[in-house]
C-alpha cells in the first residue's frame, strides 16, 4: 500500500502519453465459488466494490469501462446503481478488442484516481500493491481469453512491477474489509489543514466511530446533524444545569461534538460521498453550534451584561475567523481553529470557569483574526 494525498475530484482530462491514451479499462471479475459472495459485491465504505471501482475510474478521466465476468458481465453492469454510478458496459469478446492500451483492473482491487493516473503513464507495467496493469491490446486479449481472468493477469510475464502513487491494496474477502477500512482511514481520515488538537485528539477519538459507521453506508449529512445535536445538548447542559457536575457533563458533551465533527467528513471521503451540499450544511451547523456553546457559557456565568459583552466579542471573533477561512483560503494558518475553540470552551465548562473561558476566547480569537487579516490585507493587490 502506498501513501498519497487526498482523493482528487472527478475531472475530464485525458491521460497524456506518447503512445496514446488508455482507450479502455477492463474490470476483471472472476467466477465466485458457490459458498462465498463475489468479491466485487463486497461493500467497501458503504458502496459495493464494483460501484466504487467504476466511480474512481471515471474520476481518473476514464471514458470507457468494460466489465469482463463471462456470463455474469451483463448482470453486473445492470446491477450498477445507474442513478449514481457512471456508466459501464459488458466487455466484448477478446477478438473484438480494438488496438490500443488497456488498464486491467482486478475485481478485488481497491485504489484511487491518483494511482490510475500514475500507472497509466507507461505500458507493460503493473502496480505492486494490487491487480492493476497497463497492457497492450494483445496482452489484454490473452488475459480475457483465459478462464480465470484474475489468475491469468497474475501469470502475465514481462510486466514491470512498480509502486504507484496514491492508494492501492487488494481486498481478500469479507473478513478483510476491516483492514481495508483502516487503510482507507489512514489515507482519507485526516486532512493537511488539521491543527494539533484535531490531529492528536479529535482524529483518534473519531477513528473508531468512523470505522464502525463506514461499513453501514450512513449518509454523511446525518452525521453532521448528530455532531450538531451533541454540541448543542452540551451547550444547554452548561447553560441551564447550574451545578458543577452538569458543567463537567456539558464540557464532555461539547468536546464529544468537537470530535464527532470530523466523522461526517471521514465517512464521506472513505465512501466517495463528498459534495458541496454536504460541506455547506456542515459549515452552517458548525456556526450555529459555536454560538450555542458560547451562549451556554454566558448563561452559566450568570447572564450579566459583562458576560454577554464577552460572549458577543467571542462569538463575533469566532465567526470572523471562519469567514476569513472562506474569504482567503490561502491565508496564513489560523491558530484558533474550531477544534481549539471548542476545546477551550469545553475545558472552561468542565472546571466551572465560564467567564474566564469567555474572556480567554474573546481575546485569543480576535487577536488571531486580526493577525491573519493584517497579513491578508498586506498581500492583497491595490493602491499603496
Amino acid at each position: 500500500m502506498t501513501p498519497g494525498n487526498s482523493e482528487p475530484a472527478p475531472d475530464t482530462t485525458r491521460w497524456s502519453d506518447p503512445t496514446g491514451p488508455v482507450v479502455a479499462v477492463v474490470v476483471l471479475a472472476a467466477e465466485p465459488s458457490p459458498a462465498h459472495r463475489p468479491v466485487e459485491a463486497t461493500p467497501v465504505g458503504g458502496r459495493l466494490l464494483l460501484d466504487r471501482t467504476v466511480r474512481i475510474l471515471h474520476a481518473a478521466g476514464v471514458r470507457r469501462v468494460l466489465v469482463a465476468a463471462g456470463r455474469r458481465s451483463g448482470d453486473l453492469v445492470a446491477g450498477l446503481v445507474t442513478r449514481h454510478a457512471p456508466p459501464a458496459e459488458p466487455c466484448p469478446p477478446p477478438a473484438d478488442l480494438p488496438p490500443g492500451r488497456y488498464l486491467l483492473v482486478g475485481a478485488a482491487a481497491v485504489f484511487d484516481a491518483e494511482t490510475v493516473r500514475d500507472l497509466a503513464e507507461r505500458t507493460g507495467v503493473r502496480c505492486t500493491d494490487t491487480t492493476l496493469a497497463v497492457v497492450d491490446a494483445g496482452t489484454a486479449r490473452e488475459v480475457l481469453a483465459a478462464d480465470a481472468t484474475d489468475a491469468a493477469l497474475d501469470a502475465v510475464a514481462g510486466l514491470v512491477l512498480r509502486p504507484a502513487a496514491g492508494f492501492a491494496t487488494t481486498l481478500g474477502g469479507d473478513r478483510d474489509v476491516r483492514r481495508v477500512h483502516r487503510a482507507l482511514w489512514h489515507r482519507y481520515g485526516s486532512k493537511p489543514s488539521d491543527g494539533l488538537v484535531c490531529r492528536y485528539l479529535n482524529r483518534p477519538l473519531s477513528r473508531p466511530v468512523t470505522l464502525l459507521l463506514a461499513r453501514t453506508g450512513v449518509w454523511p449529512d446525518l452525521l453532521s446533524g448528530l455532531s450538531f445535536a451533541v454540541a448543542v445538548t452540551g451547550a444547554a447542559v452548561i447553560g441551564f444545569g447550574g451545578r458543577w457536575w452538569t458543567m463537567l457533563l456539558g464540557g464532555v458533551l461539547v468536546q464529544a461534538g468537537n470530535a464527532l465533527d470530523g466523522v461526517d467528513g471521514e465517512v464521506a471521503r472513505i465512501g466517495l460521498r463528498t459534495s458541496r451540499r454536504g460541506a455547506l450544511l456542515d459549515t452552517i451547523l458548525d456556526r450555529y453550534a459555536d454560538l450555542a456553546v458560547i451562549a451556554g457559557l454566558v448563561l452559566a456565568a450568570g447572564g450579566r451584561p459583562v458576560d454577554w459583552a464577552f460572549g458577543f466579542v467571542a462569538g463575533a471573533g469566532s465567526l470572523l475567523v471562519s469567514y476569513l477561512n472562506v474569504l482567503a483560503p490561502g491565508a496564513p494558518q489560523r491558530l484558533l481553529r474550531r477544534d481549539v475553540r471548542l476545546l477551550l470552551c469545553a475545558v472552561a465548562a468542565a472546571v466551572s470557569a465560564p467567564l474566564a473561558g469567555l474572556v480567554a476566547l474573546a481575546v485569543l480569537v480576535n487577536a488571531d483574526a486580526a493577525r491573519v487579516f493584517a497579513l491578508v490585507l498586506r498581500r492583497a493587490p491595490g493602491s499603496r
